[in-house]
C-alpha cells in the first residue's frame, strides 16, 4: 500500500487503507504500507510492515525524486506481489513510477484526491496534470464511487471498477448505547442532538448546517455535535456560531476515539453529512452501520450508498461535486434545515430509514471489500504477465 497521508492523521482514507490492510492479513496476505513524506506518521497496527517514505538524497530535499528513490527501495527489499497506490497526484505519480520501475504490477484506488482537486497556483497547474497523467500508467484501476469510475473514464480515458470502501459491521452496531456519552455532556431530557463526524474543511460543508440551527423551531430543541480536530475551520465557524447566536447550541467535542465512536453515533438523533464533494464516505458507512438516522447531501458517492427514505434522507446538493469550494449558498442552508425538521418529527420514517442502513451496511464489511479488491489484483497481475 502507497499512501500520503496516515496515523495519528484519522480520516476516512486512512481508517480504510488501516482497515483493508488488516482484512487482507486476516485472509492470509502480507501487506506493507507505506507513506510518503509524513515524518509523523505512525503504524497503529502489529499485522502489517510500516515505512516513512523520506524525500531526502544526500541531505537535500528532492522532493518526488526523492520518493521514487526510496520507495523504489523499500519495494526491492519487500518483493510485493502487486504494489496498491491509492490518491492520484504525487503519491499517484511517485507510487505506479516506482512500481513500474520496479516491474511490479502496480493498482490505483481513486479516493478523490486528485480527481476532485483543482489547481490553486501557477506550481500546481503544471505538475498536477504531470503527475496525474503518471497515475494513469497503472495496471488496473479502482474508484470508490461510480462517479469517479465516470470521471476517470471522462477525462483519461481509464476503466476502473467501482469497490465501495468497507465498514467495521462488529464494532459498528445497533446495539451500541449512547446514554453515557449523554450524561457526559449533561444533554437534557427530550433534547435532540445532530451529529456530525467530518473534518473542518470547506469541503465537507459544515457551515450549512451551522447556518441551519436558527431556522429549526425552538420546540425541537436541537444541539450540534462537531466531532472533529479543532483545527482548519474550528475558528471560521466559532465565529459563525457567535454570529448567529447558537453558540450555546454548538459543542465543539475535538477528535473522538475511533474506539468511543459508535457510543456517540448511538447517543445522536441523527447524523448529517453536509458534503459538497465526497468520495465513498467511510464515515457515512460507520453511521449507516450503527443504525444511524442520516441526512447527506447527494453527492459523489453518498447517493450511490443511500436511498432516499429508505436508509437515509438526500437533499440536493449546493453545487458541483469539488474540493475547491469558493462560493456559499443560501438555498441549501434551507434545503438542510427542512431535512432536519422531516426526520426529527416523522418517527415512522427514522425508523425506517435507521432499519435500512444497517442492512446497507452489512453489505460492505470489510472481508467482502477485501475479496473485491483481491480481484482487481489479481487482474494486475495477469495483465503484466500477458505484456
Amino acid at each position: 500500500m502507497v499512501i500520503d497521508s496516515f496515523f495519528p492523521v484519522v480520516g476516512g482514507s486512512e481508517t480504510a487503507v488501516r482497515r483493508l490492510s488488516d482484512t487482507l492479513v486476516d485472509l492470509g496476505h502480507t501487506v506493507g504500507v507505506a507513506v510518503l513524506s509524513r515524518p509523523d506518521a505512525a503504524n497503529p497496527s502489529t499485522k502489517f510492515s510500516f515505512w516513512k517514505v523520506p524525500s531526502t538524497l544526500l541531505g537535500i530535499d528532492a522532493k518526488f525524486v526523492g520518493k521514487i528513490v526510496h520507495l523504489r527501495r523499500i519495494i526491492r527489499s519487500f518483493r510485493p506481489d502487486v504494489v496498491n497506490v491509492h490518491f492520484m497526484l504525487e503519491s499517484g505519480y511517485v507510487g505506479v513510477r516506482s512500481a513500474r520501475a520496479e516491474h511490479i504490477p502496480v493498482v490505483l484506488t481513486n479516493r478523490g484526491r486528485g480527481l476532485y482537486n483543482e489547481p490553486t497556483n501557477g506550481a500546481e497547474r503544471l505538475l498536477y496534470p504531470f503527475w496525474n497523467r503518471g497515475s494513469m500508467r497503472a495496471d488496473a484501476f479502482i474508484a470508490t464511487s461510480q462517479e469517479m469510475v465516470d470521471l476517470a473514464k471522462e477525462r483519461y480515458g481509464v476503466d476502473s471498477l467501482a469497490i465501495s470502501n468497507g465498514v467495521d459491521i462488529e464494532h459498528f452496531h445497533p446495539s451500541r448505547d449512547g446514554r453515557s456519552v449523554r450524561k457526559r455532556y449533561a444533554v437534557p431530557s427530550g433534547r435532540r442532538v445532530l451529529l456530525c463526524v467530518r473534518r473542518l474543511v470547506p469541503k465537507n460543508g459544515i457551515e450549512y448546517i451551522v447556518r441551519a440551527l436558527p431556522l429549526l423551531s425552538p420546540s425541537l430543541d436541537v444541539e450540534l455535535w462537531l466531532a472533529a480536530p479543532k483545527n482548519r475551520e474550528y475558528e471560521k465557524l466559532v465565529a459563525l456560531a457567535l454570529e448567529l447566536g447558537v453558540q450555546d447550541r454548538v459543542r465543539f467535542l475535538g477528535s473522538v476515539d475511533h474506539a468511543e465512536l459508535p457510543m456517540y453515533l448511538a447517543a445522536a438523533d441523527v447524523v448529517v453529512q453536509p458534503s459538497i464533494a465526497e468520495a465513498r464516505s467511510l464515515a457515512c458507512l460507520e453511521a449507516m452501520a450503527n443504525g444511524a438516522a442520516v441526512i447527506a447531501t447527494a453527492t459523489g458517492g453518498l447517493k450511490e450508498i443511500i436511498t432516499h427514505g429508505e436508509n437515509g434522507f438526500l437533499i440536493a446538493p449546493f453545487q458541483e461535486s469539488t474540493y475547491a469550494v469558493t462560493t456559499f449558498f443560501q438555498d441549501g442552508v434551507r434545503r438542510v434545515a427542512d431535512a432536519v425538521k422531516t426526520v426529527l418529527t416523522d418517527e415512522a420514517l427514522r425508523a425506517r430509514m435507521q432499519k435500512g442502513a444497517r442492512a446497507y451496511a452489512e453489505t460492505c464489511s470489510w472481508p467482502q471489500i477485501a475479496r473485491q479488491t483481491l480481484a482487481v489484483y489479481e487482474k494486475a497481475i495477469q495483465s503484466r504477465s500477458r505484456s
